[in-house]
């Protein structure tokens, strides 16, 4: 804010734009999307609509000028529009400059085009408007008036690509607003591309494959269409241009002249000329000064970022010349045929300087650390210039330069300096005070926008050499008294121009000449428990110690520094806290303690997991194991148990045998527990598919688990079937055996051939330490991931939860949640294997028949997800609700909102809230029921050794886990909010992280140097928040997944299904929040190719995602994109399509459908039917 208020060119900006009256239309012919429109000249009026972000700003300035500046109403506006700017937590300094010039930019188009549709008639939805229409309104815009902002801070980088073979120059111009340089940490004689460090190497194609989306050029978040160069000596810009002997003037004349006669908004072919008129632009104003080119210097950052790079190798280019016309023949012949590719030479240099020039250094640095690629901040001091010469950087044929000038000149007047590490550190600021600029008011009031001061300029006027001439006669009075003041959050002092030098060269800060900026960095807040604090107390209590010894001298100042000290430490937050937690805390001790000490014996009898079952069943065999409650069926313990020995023996025979997989692929059903069970006696490890599954998730699943043979039922079997079909699965791979009792043709029936009940021998048996199954989930990386579980593993799983939450032999436990899932599977199944619970086993969840069925079959604990509870909410009050036995419900997902609700009206004695992941070794327990926490963490001093678990803070717009000066993670302090994850201790089994079938998989959720170098821990993607009496609260998942319907979806896999459809240009998938619905529902965001059938479109992608995906994985909004932000790469934004959601008026005009599911159609979503889903009406999801 103090760079701004001192940058003089902004001022007059901000009172002047809004004189802006009129938007002259030029005749002229502009070709959008590849179709020319004939514009007619004509000015169009603008109206006076006052907009918030330029009036907070001219207040701003008032107020400058008589009191204390207050940015508060500035900076509300700024949120308005981004609003990951509220609250307070810290932000990156150059993304607020960012979002300041965007908001300032977006005013202005705003105000043109709203001047525009209302000269065209334009009203109402941009989907049933004439094409032709919506062209010519972007060619008015395009023609009409650049917004003013970009006079300030805009410039332009020409960008050339010269064929090394036949000499050919081709260019396009790249607007910016300022220029991010990457730090040099390599010696300055190297040609390393320092803007692509970072960026994946050897990208195939780069050049041509993405030939279309780079001519797209874009100014920040508002599209902007590219210009072509034109060459000043052309007379056509389709005809072979000729030498010429006209002066330089002349030929910029006609080359201004000409720009009016080509595509302003990027068409599929550029403009090419034969005589290497384009080679101009190689080539720099100045030299470079060889002997600056050592060290970290801004300097040297500006020559590697205009340094030449050579495409070559997978980088190769297509030249237009050479190349493209003999790719094009040989294409119509072969369309796979490899294309021809020349060596070339790629060359940035600046070709329009701007009037502010600002320049933001990066100081990331990635490394590779031994299972991912992480990222650390370069600490170091960078010099710099007060004076700084752009012309070694410049185009030798720029424009905004005084013809005849082979300097282009900037004075530094503002820095902003982030000071420490990735994850921690603050911002000053250094600036300078300077006279009135006079020339400037001149600058405003000789143009309506800078492209035609300039214009002006390069046809010979005196308007460049006039200024000068101004600016030369006032120098010294605009530098008279100048002054360098020092600016913090609760300071400004004046500063020597050598003191800001030396303060940041021994602070070791980034900073970024010219006007204000930062490197890319976020902060965030350390703890309170700090060395600088403990100087601090120690010296107070060390001060009040003598004066009370002085007072009283008969008390000695070691024992007034005791008093003191436990007086401060009986009226600190840390001793209430105690008191509050304390019994929580000694119950979750010896919770741990208990559970630790059952693994280690169970670890010591090494015996596998139905050793542990044998027992329950000698116990008590005539006992109820199971009940189902569709088919009615009961089963004993001793008729489980037979009831596997036969599925046991049965494989035995046939060649199965320890380390081979089978994929079980089944509803909920006593026969689905009995088979596993039954293989884990000869160690045979079964695949728990997902039974929702469909085609290509499906497929790949069971080709996951490297599997020899499919387990199902005869209901699922068409769902099977159809994968085969489509050559998803080859049928001839796999046998498929029927677990029911209804026969399916070309498959077998088990209980045609199972019969022998006899125990297995020990020989054949697996140990505690093999492995007993595979349970997917899903994660970042795309499809389900088969998770390795041991059983071990699951018999910590099973114990954990019966110690913590009390649950014994005597209890019946509901199941309505799938088994193949670990909740139900592990959590819920494992209490009948290693306490002799009885399960109650429903088929799928019926939230009308729960209380009834936990009545009839008498129940006593019960599992839940958030969703469950909320059905159960929302069902009609029956008796059953108060006469059930349901002494305990746990799982996880029980929001605050509903939980004093639910326990109220359904009168649940206990709530066992827990978190874990199927694969991770990060598990915690809400052992007394606190609302709406997941578990908890003692907040004690150094008690984090005892908790194998970490809360580290996780940049929020990036997802990546901050680092700080020296690459270690930054752990999260009580009050903050963090990635949860587990430390990682290879010699330990219940710390080690097994991972996935797939090992690379497996190295993705891993990340090392922690808080020590060579750490592991497991990285489980789930943010959490840490509150100041140590309990834990679910926030979001990190990365491209979302929760919806108990279900975590990986928007890569719904991706995946869109992105080959013909239509679908891009897409992107992101989950969003709905009002009364648990976790977040899918959308999908798609740009689609021209001329597209809206509703076959629709009609088509429902009936592909419907039968690709599981009911929970289909998009329910579907937003179909006109106009898109981008990111660098020309991939769809997510994070802005996520903020804006389903909700119409955001959507810029976009069409967003629903899924229908009683029609399983998209239809269009209203205003009416936003309202019903916003408030909770809509019940059709």
């Amino acid at each position: 804010m103090q760079c701004i208020l001192n940058t003089h060119a902004l001022k007059p900006y901000v009172f002047e734009v809004s004189k802006i009256d009129t938007l002259e239309i030029p005749d002229i012919e502009v070709f959008i999307d590849d179709k020319p429109v004939q514009l007619k000249k004509q000015v169009i009026d603008l109206d006076n609509t006052k907009y918030s972000i330029i009036e907070c700003l001219k207040k701003f300035y008032v107020s400058a000028t008589v009191q204390r500046v207050d940015p508060k109403d500035l900076f509300t506006e700024i949120c308005k529009k981004a609003p990951r700017f509220r609250g307070w937590n810290q932000q990156d300094s150059h993304e607020l400059l960012r979002y300041l010039m965007d908001g300032l930019r977006t005013e202005e188009i705003d105000r043109f085009r709203k001047a525009v549709n209302s000269t065209l008639g334009i009203s109402g939805p941009i989907k049933d408007l004439d094409p032709e229409l919506l062209r010519k309104q972007r060619a008015m815009l395009e023609v009409g008036r650049r917004p003013t902002i970009d006079s300030v801070f805009g410039g332009n980088l020409v960008q050339t690509i010269q064929c090394q073979k036949c000499h050919f120059v081709s260019c396009r111009l790249e607007p910016f607003m300022d220029l991010s340089l990457c730090l040099a940490s390599v010696s300055s004689s190297s040609h390393t591309d320092y803007r692509t460090m970072g960026k994946k190497k050897g990208n195939k194609g780069r050049y041509q494959d993405d030939e279309r989306k780079e001519k797209k050029a874009k100014w920040h978040r508002d599209q902007e269409e590219e210009e072509e160069i034109v060459p000043d000596d052309t007379e056509s810009s389709s005809t072979t241009s000729e030498s010429s002997t006209k002066d330089d003037n002349e030929d910029n004349s006609k080359g201004d002249d000409m720009s009016e006669a080509v595509d302003t908004t990027a068409t599929e072919e550029e403009q090419h000329w034969e005589n290497n008129d384009f080679l101009k632009y190689t080539e720099v104003l100045a030299d470079v000064d060889e002997t600056r080119l050592f060290g970290r210097t801004v300097y040297n950052c500006l020559s590697q970022f205009t340094a030449k790079e050579v495409l070559t190798g997978t980088n190769a280019y297509e030249c237009e010349k050479c190349c493209l016309k003999q790719n094009k023949k040989v294409a119509k012949k072969d369309p796979k045929a490899p294309k021809k590719k020349v060596d070339a030479v790629k060359r940035y240099l600046i070709f329009s300087p701007p009037c502010i020039l600002t320049l933001h250094i990066k100081r990331f640095e990635q490394y590779q650390a031994m299972y991912s690629t992480s990222t650390r901040k370069i600490s170091g001091f960078v010099d710099f210039d007060f004076d700084m010469d752009l012309a070694p950087f410049c185009a030798k044929e720029a424009k905004r330069i005084t013809p005849g000038e082979t300097s282009v000149l900037y004075r530094l007047y503002g820095i902003v300096v982030h000071s420490g590490g990735l994850g921690g550190g603050h911002y000053i600021a250094y600036v300078k005070t300077r006279n009135k600029v006079p020339h400037l008011e001149q600058f405003y009031k000789s143009s309506k926008c800078y492209e035609d001061f300039i214009q002006r300029a390069t046809d010979k006027e005196t308007s460049l050499d006039g200024i000068k001439k101004s600016y030369e006669q006032c120098a010294d009075e605009i530098e008279d008294g100048f002054r360098w003041y020092y600016c913090s959050d609760s300071s400004v002092r004046p500063v020597d121009p050598t003191e800001v030098a030396r303060h940041i060269m021994t602070a070791g800060c980034s900073l970024t000449p010219d006007t204000n900026n930062c490197n890319n960095n976020k902060s965030c807040g350390s703890g309170s428990f700090t060395p600088c604090a403990l100087v601090k107390f120690s010296a107070i209590s060390g001060g009040t110690a003598v004066i009370l010894n002085l007072l009283n001298t008969e008390t000695s100042i070691l024992t007034s520094i005791f008093l003191i000290v436990v007086a401060n430490f009986f009226f600190s937050d840390l001793f209430w806290r105690i008191i509050q937690t304390l019994p929580r805390d000694i119950r979750g001790l010896k919770t741990l303690v208990a559970v630790k000490l059952t693994i280690k014996k169970a670890l010591v009898k090494n015996v596998p997991l139905h050793h542990y079952w044998l027992e329950s069943v000698n116990k008590h065999p005539d006992k109820d194991a199971i009940v189902e409650v569709e088919s009615g069926r009961k089963f004993s313990f001793l008729e489980i148990n037979v009831l596997a020995n036969q599925y046991a023996n049965f494989f035995d025979s046939i060649g199965y045998k320890k380390g081979d997989v089978v994929a079980l692929y089944s509803e909920n059903s006593a026969n689905y527990f009995a088979f596993w069970l039954g293989m884990s006696k000869i160690g045979v490890v079964t695949a728990w598919i997902n039974s929702n599954l469909k085609l290509e998730p499906l497929a790949h699943s069971i080709k996951a688990s490297n599997t020899k043979a499919i387990i199902t039922t005869s209901t699922l079997t068409p769902t099977l079937e159809n994968a085969f079909s489509k050559n998803l699965l080859k049928s001839t791979e796999y046998k498929i055996f029927i677990l029911d009792d209804t026969k399916v043709e070309n498959t077998i029936l088990l209980a045609d051939v199972i019969s022998n009940k006899k125990e297995i021998e020990t020989s054949k048996q697996p140990s505690f330490k093999d492995v007993l199954c595979y349970i997917y989930t899903s994660g970042t990386t795309g499809n389900p991931k088969p998770a390795v579980i041991k059983h071990f593993r699951f018999f910590f799983m099973s114990n954990g939860v019966r110690i913590a939450f009390g649950i014994n032999n005597r209890d019946r436990l509901y199941i309505t949640m799938p088994m193949y899932h670990s909740a139900a599977g592990v959590l819920g199944v494992g209490q009948t294997i290693v306490n002799g619970s009885t399960l109650v086993i429903r088929k799928k969840f019926s939230a009308s028949n729960f209380w009834k069925d936990a009545v009839k079959y008498e129940c006593t604990v019960s599992q839940y997800i958030g969703e469950i509870c909320r059905y159960l909410l929302a069902q009609k009050v029956v008796p059953e609700e108060k006469t059930h036995k349901i002494r305990l419900m746990y799982g996880n997902g029980l929001r605050e909102a509903i939980w004093s609700e639910f326990v109220e009206r359904f009168d649940v004695r206990r709530i066992g809230e827990f978190y874990g992941s199927t694969e991770g070794n990060s598990n915690i327990l809400n052992l007394n029921s606190h609302r709406g926490s997941v578990g908890f963490l003692p907040t004690y001093p150094g008690i984090s050794a005892l908790y194998p678990v970490r809360l580290l803070k996780v940049d929020e717009e990036t997802g990546e886990l901050i680092r700080d000066k020296n690459g270690m993670c930054i752990m999260c302090n009580p009050g903050e909010t963090g990635e949860m994850c587990g430390v990682i201790k290879e010699g330990d089994p219940l710390l080690n992280f097994e991972g996935y079938v797939d090992k690379d998989d497996t190295s993705k959720k891993v990340i090392r140097d922690v808080s020590k170098k060579g750490d592991l821990v497991f990285t489980s993607g789930d943010i959490l928040h840490w509150d100041k009496l140590g309990y834990l609260q679910f926030r979001d998942r990190r990365g491209d997944t979302f929760r919806w319907k108990g279900e975590n979806v990986s928007t890569m896999e719904v991706e995946g299904i869109l992105q080959p459809v013909m239509t679908v240009e891009d897409a992107s998938v992101y989950g969003v929040e709905l009002f009364g619905k648990e976790g977040k529902a899918g959308m999908a965001g798609v740009k689609l190719v021209d001329d597209v059938d809206i509703t076959k479109f629709l009609e088509e992608t429902a009936h592909r995602l419907i039968e690709n995906l599981a009911p929970y994985a289909v998009p329910i909004f579907m937003r179909i994109c006109k106009e898109v932000e981008q990111t660098g790469t020309f991939k769809l934004k997510k994070t802005s399509l996520q903020k804006e959601g389903f909700d119409v008026s955001k959507c810029h005009g976009d069409a967003v459908y629903y899924m229908d599911w009683p029609t399983k159609t998209y239809k269009l979503l209203t205003s009416d039917i936003q309202k019903e889903i916003e408030s909770g009406t809509f019940s059709r999801f």
